[in-house]
């Protein structure tokens, strides 16, 4: 998506559209949901809490996983 459209899209207060550089499947989407919360959850609390694990389901039978250690949709 151009850089015009992004920053439209993005500009409005109560869009609910996410752009992603990637293709939308279900590891591509577990593995930016990781990247966006690992950070959230980085020693928030000052007790060395971090994110060590990722499950995004696309259906009851069929979901992705991303772990901090190889950071690979499994």
């Amino acid at each position: 998506m151009g850089g015009a459209l992004r920053d439209a899209v993005s500009a409005s207060a109560d869009h609910k559209t996410v752009v992603l550089d990637c293709i939308p499947t279900v590891e591509n989407l577990a593995s930016t949901a990781f990247d966006i919360l690992k950070n959230v959850y980085q020693d928030t609390y000052g007790t060395g809490l971090s994110l060590s694990k990722i499950t995004l389901y696309e259906t009851p039978n069929c979901w992705a996983e991303v772990h901090a250690g190889d950071k690979q949709p499994v």
